[in-house]
């Protein structure tokens, strides 16, 4: 195992992203009208967790799962479960997700929020650019990744689920940057 984002590197970014959506988000929600988190779980749980303790703001969170891969291949469908609270017109929504790598997940999950009439935006923890098949950004983004599989910091290896726990983001691959 290689670490490719130190917990003070993710804590620093995750602190730095939850002050812009902050500034973004000021004066456009109340607690009549919450800033509405869409999870995509299972891998940002951990990240989700950090960055809305950082936005000072009303938010309301429910969670949205979203598959698309067999045993780390893409499958060539999307499944999406949305559960918890359902999102309305003219709802100002973030979708939070681990990582934007295809771009096919923050793209379905984007869709679905925007035929249900929400003002979407997106948080990812890391951007990895180099494998986007879908023409899609995150409005914000905390890190660039690298073209490995990553790990950690609520991300598994794709074998059972493993390594979520850990504070640090790593690979398996030893040529990445140590930060």
């Amino acid at each position: 195992m290689k670490k490719v984002f130190s917990s003070a590197k993710i804590a620093q970014e995750v602190t730095r992203i939850g002050a812009e959506i902050t500034n973004f988000y000021n004066g456009k929600v109340s607690e009549e009208n919450p800033l509405v988190v869409v999870v995509v779980m299972d891998g940002a749980f951990v990240f989700a967790a950090d960055l809305v303790r950082t936005i000072p703001l009303p938010v309301q969170i429910t969670f949205v799962k979203v598959s698309s891969y067999d045993n780390c291949t893409f499958s060539g469908q999307m499944n999406m479960d949305a559960t918890g609270y359902l999102v309305g017109p003219h709802q100002n929504v973030l979708i939070v997700d681990d990582i934007c790598d295809s771009g096919r997940t923050l793209n379905c999950v984007a869709h679905y929020l925007k035929e249900c009439g929400a003002k979407v935006h997106s948080c990812v923890m890391l951007d990895k650019v180099a494998n986007r098949v879908v023409l899609i950004a995150p409005t914000w983004w905390c890190l660039e990744c690298p073209d490995k599989w990553v790990f950690g910091y609520g991300m598994d290896t794709g074998k059972r689920g493993i390594y979520r726990n850990l504070k640090e983001i790593y690979t398996e691959e030893e040529d990445v940057s140590n930060q």
